[in-house]
Protein backbone atom coordinates (compact mmCIF):
# COMPACT_ATOMS: atom_id res chain seq x y z
CA UNK A 1 0.00 0.00 0.00
CA UNK A 2 2.72 2.83 0.71
CA UNK A 3 4.73 1.32 -2.13
CA UNK A 4 1.28 2.71 -4.56
CA UNK A 5 1.09 5.82 -2.48
CA UNK A 6 4.75 6.71 -3.66
CA UNK A 7 4.56 5.83 -6.97
CA UNK A 8 1.20 7.97 -7.30
CA UNK A 9 3.15 11.06 -5.69
CA UNK A 10 6.42 10.56 -7.95
CA UNK A 11 3.75 10.30 -10.64
CA UNK A 12 2.34 13.71 -9.48
CA UNK A 13 5.60 15.45 -9.11
CA UNK A 14 6.70 14.41 -13.20
CA UNK A 15 3.56 15.73 -13.64
CA UNK A 16 4.01 19.12 -12.31
CA UNK A 17 7.08 19.29 -13.64
CA UNK A 18 6.11 19.51 -17.19
CA UNK A 19 3.33 21.84 -16.52
CA UNK A 20 6.32 24.26 -15.23
CA UNK A 21 8.65 23.84 -18.13
CA UNK A 22 5.11 24.29 -20.62
CA UNK A 23 4.85 27.74 -18.50
CA UNK A 24 8.60 28.70 -18.73
CA UNK A 25 8.96 28.73 -15.12
CA UNK A 26 12.58 28.77 -13.64
CA UNK A 27 11.90 25.45 -11.57
CA UNK A 28 11.55 24.00 -14.97
CA UNK A 29 14.90 24.90 -16.72
CA UNK A 30 16.79 21.38 -15.60
CA UNK A 31 14.30 20.20 -17.18
CA UNK A 32 15.05 21.31 -20.73
CA UNK A 33 17.47 19.48 -21.81
CA UNK A 34 15.25 16.10 -22.06
CA UNK A 35 12.86 18.47 -24.09
CA UNK A 36 13.20 19.17 -28.27
CA UNK A 37 14.67 22.70 -28.98
CA UNK A 38 11.55 25.62 -30.00
CA UNK A 39 12.77 27.78 -32.63
CA UNK A 40 12.13 31.12 -30.21
CA UNK A 41 13.89 30.85 -26.48
CA UNK A 42 13.96 33.61 -24.03
CA UNK A 43 16.36 33.95 -21.60
CA UNK A 44 14.45 35.66 -18.34
CA UNK A 45 17.75 36.38 -16.70
CA UNK A 46 18.43 39.08 -19.67
CA UNK A 47 14.93 39.80 -20.12
CA UNK A 48 14.81 41.19 -16.26
CA UNK A 49 18.30 42.92 -17.13
CA UNK A 50 16.52 45.13 -19.74
CA UNK A 51 18.53 43.17 -22.50
CA UNK A 52 17.21 42.96 -25.85
CA UNK A 53 15.52 40.05 -26.94
CA UNK A 54 17.01 37.62 -29.19
CA UNK A 55 15.05 35.23 -31.29
CA UNK A 56 15.84 32.83 -33.60
CA UNK A 57 13.18 32.75 -36.47
CA UNK A 58 12.18 29.22 -38.51
CA UNK A 59 14.14 29.77 -42.48
CA UNK A 60 11.55 30.44 -44.73
CA UNK A 61 11.83 27.91 -47.93
CA UNK A 62 10.35 29.62 -50.92
CA UNK A 63 8.15 27.93 -53.35
CA UNK A 64 8.79 26.70 -56.27
CA UNK A 65 6.95 29.30 -58.52
CA UNK A 66 8.23 32.29 -56.47
CA UNK A 67 11.48 31.22 -57.58
CA UNK A 68 10.43 30.54 -61.29
CA UNK A 69 8.61 34.34 -61.07
CA UNK A 70 11.98 35.52 -59.59
CA UNK A 71 14.13 34.69 -62.20
CA UNK A 72 11.61 36.13 -64.80
CA UNK A 73 11.55 39.53 -63.17
CA UNK A 74 13.37 41.95 -65.58
CA UNK A 75 16.82 42.59 -64.02
CA UNK A 76 17.32 46.87 -64.29
CA UNK A 77 19.87 47.34 -67.27
CA UNK A 78 23.18 48.95 -66.39
CA UNK A 79 24.08 51.83 -68.93
CA UNK A 80 27.28 50.98 -70.49
CA UNK A 81 29.67 53.30 -71.95
CA UNK A 82 29.86 53.87 -75.62
CA UNK A 83 33.22 52.33 -76.93
CA UNK A 84 32.08 53.31 -80.27
CA UNK A 85 33.25 56.60 -79.80
CA UNK A 86 36.77 57.50 -79.94
CA UNK A 87 38.27 59.99 -77.98
CA UNK A 88 38.98 62.61 -80.30
CA UNK A 89 42.47 63.70 -79.80
CA UNK A 90 43.19 67.25 -79.51
CA UNK A 91 44.03 69.04 -83.20
CA UNK A 92 47.83 69.64 -83.18
CA UNK A 93 48.65 73.24 -85.03
CA UNK A 94 50.15 72.72 -88.05
CA UNK A 95 53.58 73.60 -88.31
CA UNK A 96 54.64 76.47 -90.60
CA UNK A 97 50.99 77.19 -91.89
CA UNK A 98 51.35 80.62 -91.60
CA UNK A 99 54.82 82.17 -91.81
CA UNK A 100 55.39 86.07 -90.82
CA UNK A 101 58.58 86.32 -92.64
CA UNK A 102 60.90 84.09 -94.60
CA UNK A 103 62.72 80.85 -92.84
CA UNK A 104 65.75 82.04 -93.64
CA UNK A 105 65.84 85.21 -91.88
CA UNK A 106 65.86 83.45 -88.44
CA UNK A 107 69.16 82.07 -89.05
CA UNK A 108 68.41 77.82 -89.29
CA UNK A 109 71.27 75.89 -89.62
CA UNK A 110 71.27 73.02 -92.31
CA UNK A 111 70.55 70.45 -89.80
CA UNK A 112 67.79 72.14 -87.84
CA UNK A 113 66.28 72.30 -91.54
CA UNK A 114 66.12 68.91 -92.04
CA UNK A 115 63.02 68.79 -89.67
CA UNK A 116 60.84 71.57 -91.45
CA UNK A 117 58.13 70.45 -93.71
CA UNK A 118 59.81 72.15 -97.15
CA UNK A 119 56.52 71.84 -98.94
CA UNK A 120 55.07 75.35 -96.95
CA UNK A 121 58.37 77.17 -97.07
CA UNK A 122 59.49 76.25 -101.13
CA UNK A 123 57.44 79.36 -101.96
CA UNK A 124 59.91 80.99 -99.65
CA UNK A 125 63.36 78.71 -99.55
CA UNK A 126 63.84 77.56 -103.14
CA UNK A 127 67.49 77.44 -103.52
CA UNK A 128 68.09 76.82 -99.73
CA UNK A 129 66.07 73.71 -100.20
CA UNK A 130 67.52 73.03 -103.28
CA UNK A 131 70.81 72.76 -101.88
CA UNK A 132 69.96 70.57 -98.50
CA UNK A 133 68.23 68.47 -100.55
CA UNK A 134 71.22 68.07 -103.03
CA UNK A 135 73.68 67.84 -99.80
CA UNK A 136 71.46 64.85 -98.54
CA UNK A 137 72.04 62.90 -101.67
CA UNK A 138 75.74 63.68 -101.86
CA UNK A 139 76.18 62.82 -97.93
CA UNK A 140 73.60 59.48 -98.97
CA UNK A 141 75.71 58.38 -101.87
CA UNK A 142 78.68 55.87 -100.69
CA UNK A 143 82.29 56.61 -102.60
CA UNK A 144 83.47 52.67 -103.26
CA UNK A 145 85.76 53.95 -105.44
CA UNK A 146 87.38 56.10 -102.49
CA UNK A 147 86.94 53.16 -100.16
CA UNK A 148 88.37 50.97 -102.28
CA UNK A 149 91.44 52.66 -103.49
CA UNK A 150 92.20 53.33 -99.86
CA UNK A 151 91.16 49.43 -98.77
CA UNK A 152 93.10 48.18 -101.32
CA UNK A 153 96.16 50.15 -102.47
CA UNK A 154 98.06 47.47 -104.27
CA UNK A 155 95.90 46.15 -107.03
CA UNK A 156 95.10 47.68 -109.83
CA UNK A 157 92.85 50.40 -111.48
CA UNK A 158 90.79 47.97 -113.12
CA UNK A 159 90.33 45.43 -110.78
CA UNK A 160 89.74 48.45 -108.36
CA UNK A 161 86.65 49.05 -111.26
CA UNK A 162 85.75 45.22 -110.69
CA UNK A 163 85.68 45.44 -106.88
CA UNK A 164 83.47 48.63 -106.86
CA UNK A 165 81.12 47.15 -108.91
CA UNK A 166 80.98 44.20 -106.71
CA UNK A 167 80.51 46.55 -103.56
CA UNK A 168 77.68 47.73 -105.39
CA UNK A 169 76.37 44.43 -106.40
CA UNK A 170 76.55 43.50 -102.51
CA UNK A 171 74.40 46.62 -101.20
CA UNK A 172 72.05 46.24 -104.19
CA UNK A 173 71.49 42.41 -103.16
CA UNK A 174 72.63 41.63 -106.61
CA UNK A 175 72.13 37.50 -107.36
CA UNK A 176 75.15 35.39 -107.66
CA UNK A 177 75.33 35.19 -111.64
CA UNK A 178 75.01 39.15 -112.01
CA UNK A 179 78.26 38.83 -109.19
CA UNK A 180 79.96 36.52 -111.13
CA UNK A 181 79.22 38.09 -114.30
CA UNK A 182 81.27 41.23 -112.51
CA UNK A 183 84.32 39.07 -112.06
CA UNK A 184 84.75 37.34 -115.75
CA UNK A 185 84.44 41.46 -116.94
CA UNK A 186 87.90 42.07 -115.07
CA UNK A 187 90.86 42.11 -118.00
CA UNK A 188 92.61 39.87 -116.67
CA UNK A 189 92.64 35.78 -115.93
CA UNK A 190 92.88 34.59 -112.80
CA UNK A 191 96.42 33.39 -113.17
CA UNK A 192 97.05 37.10 -114.36
CA UNK A 193 96.12 38.38 -111.10
CA UNK A 194 98.41 38.99 -108.18
CA UNK A 195 97.51 37.24 -104.58
CA UNK A 196 96.24 40.40 -103.42
CA UNK A 197 93.82 40.96 -105.82
CA UNK A 198 92.81 37.61 -105.51
CA UNK A 199 92.18 38.10 -101.64
CA UNK A 200 90.78 41.73 -102.49
CA UNK A 201 88.00 40.22 -104.95
CA UNK A 202 87.49 36.90 -102.77
CA UNK A 203 86.72 39.68 -99.61
CA UNK A 204 84.27 42.01 -101.44
CA UNK A 205 82.58 38.48 -102.38
CA UNK A 206 82.47 37.16 -98.83
CA UNK A 207 79.18 38.44 -98.27
CA UNK A 208 77.68 36.22 -101.24
CA UNK A 209 78.48 33.23 -99.66
CA UNK A 210 77.63 31.44 -96.50
CA UNK A 211 79.97 32.51 -93.38
CA UNK A 212 81.48 28.77 -92.78
CA UNK A 213 81.62 28.60 -96.45
CA UNK A 214 83.97 31.84 -96.80
CA UNK A 215 85.85 30.54 -93.30
CA UNK A 216 87.02 26.72 -95.69
CA UNK A 217 87.76 28.97 -98.37
CA UNK A 218 89.96 31.33 -96.80
CA UNK A 219 91.82 28.78 -94.52
CA UNK A 220 92.31 26.77 -97.77
CA UNK A 221 94.10 30.04 -99.02
CA UNK A 222 96.31 30.39 -96.26
CA UNK A 223 97.28 26.70 -96.24
CA UNK A 224 98.36 27.29 -100.22
CA UNK A 225 100.37 30.64 -99.56
CA UNK A 226 102.32 29.02 -96.02
CA UNK A 227 103.13 26.08 -98.84
CA UNK A 228 104.12 28.89 -101.30
CA UNK A 229 100.71 28.17 -103.76
CA UNK A 230 98.98 31.46 -104.69
CA UNK A 231 95.46 31.82 -103.44
CA UNK A 232 92.27 30.80 -105.82
CA UNK A 233 89.96 32.77 -106.81
CA UNK A 234 86.12 32.22 -105.63
CA UNK A 235 84.11 31.13 -108.19
CA UNK A 236 80.30 31.46 -107.49
CA UNK A 237 79.22 28.94 -109.69
CA UNK A 238 81.42 26.36 -108.34
CA UNK A 239 79.89 27.53 -104.81
CA UNK A 240 76.02 26.69 -106.04
CA UNK A 241 77.41 23.38 -107.55
CA UNK A 242 79.36 22.37 -104.12
CA UNK A 243 76.19 23.15 -102.38
CA UNK A 244 73.62 21.34 -104.39
CA UNK A 245 75.73 18.06 -103.97
CA UNK A 246 75.89 18.95 -100.33
CA UNK A 247 72.56 19.01 -100.02
CA UNK A 248 71.88 15.57 -102.16
CA UNK A 249 74.43 13.53 -99.32
CA UNK A 250 71.96 15.37 -96.77
CA UNK A 251 68.48 15.31 -98.39
CA UNK A 252 69.30 11.82 -99.81
CA UNK A 253 71.74 9.87 -96.75
CA UNK A 254 74.59 9.42 -99.02
CA UNK A 255 78.25 10.07 -98.99
CA UNK A 256 80.24 9.86 -101.75
CA UNK A 257 81.39 11.89 -105.00
CA UNK A 258 79.29 9.75 -107.20
CA UNK A 259 75.44 10.85 -106.58
CA UNK A 260 72.67 8.86 -107.33
CA UNK A 261 70.98 11.97 -108.44
CA UNK A 262 69.91 11.33 -112.43
CA UNK A 263 72.39 14.01 -114.03
CA UNK A 264 74.75 14.54 -111.42
CA UNK A 265 76.70 10.90 -110.84
CA UNK A 266 79.99 13.11 -111.54
CA UNK A 267 81.05 15.80 -110.19
CA UNK A 268 82.39 17.15 -114.01
CA UNK A 269 78.56 16.63 -114.76
CA UNK A 270 76.84 18.39 -112.06
CA UNK A 271 79.72 21.32 -112.91
CA UNK A 272 78.16 21.28 -116.56
CA UNK A 273 74.83 21.44 -115.23
CA UNK A 274 75.70 25.52 -114.52
CA UNK A 275 77.57 26.02 -116.92
CA UNK A 276 80.85 25.48 -115.00
CA UNK A 277 83.45 23.37 -114.99
CA UNK A 278 85.50 20.93 -112.35
CA UNK A 279 88.45 19.06 -112.18
CA UNK A 280 88.60 17.92 -108.91
CA UNK A 281 86.52 17.53 -105.18
CA UNK A 282 86.73 17.22 -101.79
CA UNK A 283 83.51 16.06 -99.73
CA UNK A 284 83.36 16.14 -95.93
CA UNK A 285 80.65 15.26 -93.52
CA UNK A 286 80.55 15.52 -89.82
CA UNK A 287 81.07 19.33 -87.81
CA UNK A 288 79.18 22.59 -89.22
CA UNK A 289 82.74 24.54 -89.45
CA UNK A 290 84.75 25.11 -91.90
CA UNK A 291 87.78 24.97 -90.15
CA UNK A 292 86.95 21.29 -88.87
CA UNK A 293 86.47 20.34 -93.12
CA UNK A 294 89.83 21.90 -93.39
CA UNK A 295 91.39 19.94 -90.71
CA UNK A 296 89.76 16.82 -92.53
CA UNK A 297 90.97 17.37 -95.76
CA UNK A 298 94.51 18.53 -94.52
CA UNK A 299 95.34 15.42 -92.60
CA UNK A 300 94.23 13.13 -95.65
CA UNK A 301 97.17 12.93 -98.36
CA UNK A 302 94.69 12.55 -101.52
CA UNK A 303 92.29 15.29 -99.79
CA UNK A 304 95.45 17.73 -99.47
CA UNK A 305 96.92 16.98 -103.05
CA UNK A 306 93.80 18.41 -104.30
CA UNK A 307 93.71 21.53 -102.31
CA UNK A 308 97.26 22.10 -103.21
CA UNK A 309 96.75 21.20 -106.69
CA UNK A 310 97.75 24.02 -109.51
CA UNK A 311 94.41 25.25 -109.72
CA UNK A 312 93.13 28.60 -110.05
CA UNK A 313 89.39 28.60 -108.66
CA UNK A 314 87.74 26.86 -106.15
CA UNK A 315 84.00 26.88 -104.74
CA UNK A 316 82.51 25.37 -101.48
CA UNK A 317 78.98 24.20 -100.61
CA UNK A 318 77.84 24.05 -97.04
CA UNK A 319 74.61 22.51 -96.16
CA UNK A 320 74.10 21.80 -92.32
CA UNK A 321 77.38 19.57 -91.30
CA UNK A 322 78.14 17.98 -95.56
CA UNK A 323 80.93 20.24 -97.17
CA UNK A 324 81.94 19.85 -100.73
CA UNK A 325 84.79 21.63 -101.92
CA UNK A 326 85.14 22.40 -105.65
CA UNK A 327 88.55 22.94 -107.42
CA UNK A 328 88.78 24.52 -111.25
CA UNK A 329 91.48 25.81 -113.81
Amino acid sequence: MNRRIGFILLVLCFLEAFAAIHANSLDARPFRRFLPRAYSTTNPQNAQAGVVKRTVEKPVIPELNEEIQKSKTPQPQIEKADLTKAVQPKAQPKRHTALTEPVITKGFSPYELLGLDFSDTISQLPEQERTILEQLVEWSTVDYASIMAEKYPNVRPEVTEALVKIAEGVQNKANRQELGKIVNSIPFSPRQLTSAEVLAINQELAPAVDEEEFRAILGLNQFRMRSGLRPLLIDLLLVLVSRGHSSDMQRFGFFSHNSPVSGKSTFSSRARQLGASASAENIYMGSYSGNAANNAWINSSGHRANMLGSYTRVGVGRIGGFFTQMFGW
